[in-house]
């Protein structure tokens, strides 16, 4: 627990660093004679105002509260970050990154690819997108599992480990017999 306390200044210091490395390169990137199409300055007071009314006295130490995870999304919208800049923000200060799940064709396209390469592999592969979702199983999986072959797409990784009809948990353990079932196996 001492060591929780002692880490907080340490982290406020590293999220303010990120913040000020973030906040001059947008400040570098509309200097003149190019300037920001809403006017920002990109200064500390012009962040202090807009999106976190604590950021001056985060900057000289009156105030050493980890700002919240909303406050830290304000400060990555104003300073209009990248998804990888807002994501390291909020890890800096431990929080869990924003979840970007892609577009429906995006999704299909990436999972229509998968399955193109799960076909060419040897050996036991299974395609599952971000929901958990079983998308595809190939041949060696199927034989190796002895999962139906028209069980692709009805399934999600819960059902596919807890199912009591399908023998994946009982063949995916480490006994004896399922050891050697592996050894064995073409």
């Amino acid at each position: 627990m001492q060591e929780k306390c002692n880490d907080q200044p340490y982290k406020l210091k590293q999220l303010l660093v990120e913040i000020e490395k973030i906040r001059i390169k947008r400040q570098q990137e509309y200097s003149n004679p190019q300037t920001h199409p809403l006017l920002k300055r990109f200064t500390q007071q012009e962040l202090n105002d807009v999106a976190c009314t604590t950021y001056k006295n985060l900057l000289v130490g009156r105030s050493l509260r980890m700002p919240n995870w909303q406050t830290l999304i304000n400060i990555a919208d104003y300073l209009e970050c990248t998804n990888v800049e807002r994501d390291d923000l909020l890890i800096t200060a431990g929080y869990l990154s924003v979840q970007n799940y892609p577009g429906d064709q995006t999704h299909n396209l990436a999972v229509d690819q998968a399955r193109k390469i799960l076909n060419t592999i040897p050996f036991p592969g299974i395609v599952v997108n971000f929901n958990l979702g079983v998308k595809a199983m190939n041949r060696p999986f199927h034989d190796l599992f002895d999962i139906p072959l028209d069980i692709n797409n009805k399934l999600n990784m819960v059902d596919l480990h807890f199912n009591q009809e399908l023998p994946i948990r009982s063949r995916s353990t480490f006994d004896t017999t399922s050891k050697l079932q592996w050894e064995l196996h073409p």
